[in-house]
């Protein structure tokens, strides 16, 4: 059995790697070349540069089908080699098929996570610096402005030229009974260290409402361009850390705290998500015929990946804008998948 799991692993490992390599790179070279006026117009980097930095958001965002794309390719090449019936031949069920390859899905998985929480939060960053495509102004925007709750004052920000400079600002000041006693507007904040010197400043106070707010000229604040860049960012690309501390922060940012529950359980249940993927590969790839070549299986289970990606985006992003709970929204269609496959798999013990 242990020289088995160590081929299996072998010739998994073998074609998720190439599978990994070749999708993240065809990804990255279609993204650069959407980008590519605005990356030759820049001065910081080039096209591999960019291709560097989306690297592991591209390989975030493509692992589930990756993963599941190896396992399918490891059944096909099982069956063109016959080996697959040699399996079945000498007693190795759809379960111990599984067990065998539980391990190396697992231990993929989990550099998985590992990859995606150390790399993925510098690069955007970096992105965002560079301000590059959908990067540009740092995820702010006047479409989607960031909103921000300090110290019982609303700020709403539109802008960013830089991770310290902040631009079109509105400060809604508020009295103890969070009436709002009046409105500044800022062109531009720029960060000196202990907080934001304002400029361009404009204000109005609120009529009926005293006292009238005073205008000030610099924003004190423990917001710092590090925790306004994090706030600013989607979830999905933020650190464990970031996302379990967001998770549990209440009185600042535009996002509710489940969004950040969300992705936290959604990346810390990676391997979970492997595991169900192999549960519904196994039984799907039992093709056992003469000619068979494993042609129709393989189109199927890319076709249920592409399902499983639909519908657990969907899930997340509802989860995110709290239309449901954190849990069924992070592994609702995992569940589901891994229902599936146990069903798959009974449905073929009962055949034989």
């Amino acid at each position: 059995m242990n020289r088995l799991i160590w081929y299996l692993s072998k010739l998994f490992i073998s074609i998720w790697l190439v599978a990994a390599f070749g999708l993240v790179v065809l990804t990255g070279l279609l993204d650069s070349l959407a980008n590519a006026s605005e990356i030759s117009a820049s001065e910081e980097g080039g096209a591999f540069y960019y291709m560097w930095l989306r690297a592991p958001i591209i390989f975030d965002q493509v692992f589930p089908f990756t993963l599941m794309l190896a396992l399918l390719l490891t059944f096909v090449a099982l069956i063109r080699r016959n080996e697959l019936v040699a399996l079945q031949g000498v007693g190795l069920s759809i379960f111990a098929q599984v067990r065998a390859l539980a391990p190396v899905v697992l231990a993929v998985s989990c550099l998985a996570v590992m990859i995606i929480n150390a790399r993925v939060p510098p690069s955007v960053q970096a992105l965002n610096d560079w301000g590059i495509g959908e990067y540009q102004g740092g995820n702010v925007s006047g479409e989607d402005p960031l909103w921000l709750n300090d110290g019982g004052m609303f700020v709403r920000m539109k802008g960013r030229e830089n991770l310290t400079t902040l631009t079109d600002l509105t400060f809604f000041q508020r009295n103890d009974e969070a009436q709002v006693t009046g409105v500044i507007w800022a062109k531009r904040a720029v960060y000196t260290g202990n907080g934001w010197a304002l400029s361009g400043l404009s204000s109005v106070a609120v009529d009926r409402v005293e006292p009238a707010p005073a205008p000030f000229d610099y924003w004190t604040t423990d917001q710092t361009p590090l925790v306004i860049d994090k706030l600013a960012a989607d979830p999905r690309n933020l650190s464990l850390r970031d996302l379990r501390a967001f998770a549990s922060f209440r009185g600042s940012g535009s996002r509710p705290s489940v969004a950040y529950r969300v992705w936290f359980l959604k990346r810390l249940t990676l391997p979970v998500t492997a595991l169900a993927l192999l549960l519904v590969a196994a039984p799907i790839m039992q093709r056992l015929g003469r000619r068979d070549t494993g042609t129709v299986a393989l189109i199927i289970g890319i076709g249920l990946t592409f399902l499983f990606m639909i519908f657990d985006g969907i899930m997340v992003t509802m989860g995110t804008a709290g239309a449901f709970p954190a849990w069924p929204a992070a592994l609702g269609i995992t569940v589901f998948y891994a229902g599936l496959g146990l069903y798959l798999w009974l449905n073929q013990e009962m055949l034989r």
